[in-house]
């Protein structure tokens, strides 16, 4: 599931786009306001069982990421 959200089909919208459509991914990439990534912590700390998640989507956005950077070299 979680690489269905960052290998979205529309491979032509750009990176940053797909990366907004899911919260989480949205936090790992660091691409969240600071009012919204206080609600996220608010709401993590009510439900940390998704903590272990947030871990799962953080390390596939960091491979995703050296990936493209090694195919744009």
């Amino acid at each position: 599931m979680v690489a269905r959200l960052l290998y979205s089909s529309t491979r032509n919208t750009p990176m940053k786009e797909q990366l907004e459509s899911n919260i989480l991914t949205k936090y790992a990439a660091g691409l969240m306001e600071a009012e919204e990534l206080s609600k996220l912590e608010d709401w993590l700390k009510q439900n940390p069982q998704f903590r272990t998640t947030l871990a799962l989507i953080q390390q596939n956005v960091m491979a995703m990421t050296m990936q493209m950077n090694l195919v744009r070299k």
